[in-house]
């Protein structure tokens, strides 16, 4: 699949149900999705085939709740909602990005992102429902500077 073959735009309330069941397709809680569903994109191609988002706190941002159709998968999808989360986040003025992950350490660690101790991750971050709720006490924390 190639990147020309569906479109990366911002999550829209009609949006919810079919991301909520992607993400629990995809083995992820969906936690605060409408709370937050104005900071989460959307890859569409005949309907949702992927997803992101982002939780701000101060000059650091959360990557959360990344899931593509299985589908779908190898097709760069992933990489071109991440691109526009990272891009989002730069704009908003963030210095730093994190997410956790229990199976995409890889993925990540090919885009930049370094494994770090859960220590290293802002508190703000750490008490996000985002983690608190959804991250067991075994994802990986990673990080990636933007500045």
């Amino acid at each position: 699949m190639s990147e020309k073959q569906y479109e990366i735009r911002p999550a829209v309330d009609a949006d919810l149900p079919v991301i909520e069941k992607l993400l629990v397709d995809s083995d992820l809680m969906a936690v605060e999705l409408a709370e937050n569903l104005k900071r989460f994109w959307v890859a569409e191609q005949a309907g949702i085939i992927g997803v992101i988002g982002n939780e701000y706190a101060g000059d650091t941002v959360l990557i959360r709740s990344a899931a593509v159709r299985s589908s779908a998968r190898h097709g760069g999808v992933a990489s071109a909602l991440l691109k526009q989360a990272l891009q989002q986040a730069k704009q908003a003025g963030c210095q730093a990005a994190y997410l956790f992950t229990n199976t995409a350490a890889t993925f990540f660690a090919n885009r930049g992102f370094v494994v770090v101790p859960r220590t290293e991750v802002p508190a703000a971050l750490l008490a996000s429902p985002a983690v608190t709720v959804c991250c067991c006490a075994t994802a990986v924390a990673m990080r990636r500077e933007l500045a």
